[in-house]
């Protein structure tokens, strides 16, 4: 069964886990920090569940965005504190 916060069936053979990480964008008031949650799976590029802003808002990201919020999951970044 499909989990209803992530939206990643738990029980599918490919399931690892999520992460969060941050990264930062510039905004017309200054920088603003974008909150990314991905999904982990076992041989695959990591899936951007969500992205919020810091009013907690979904925002799309921008391609250098996507890529650094990849980048920092794959490095082993997760700050969920697990």
């Amino acid at each position: 069964m499909t989990d209803y916060y992530t939206g990643i069936d738990p029980d599918a053979p490919t399931h690892s886990h999520t992460v969060t990480v941050t990264v930062n964008r510039n905004a017309v008031g200054g920088a603003e920090d974008v909150t990314v949650i991905l999904a982990l799976r076992e041989g695959q590029e990591p899936d951007i569940l969500d992205a919020l802003d810091e009013a907690g808002e979904p925002v799309e990201l921008n391609p250098h965005e996507n890529l650094l919020a990849r980048c920092l999951a794959n490095a082993g970044v997760d700050e969920t504190g697990r």
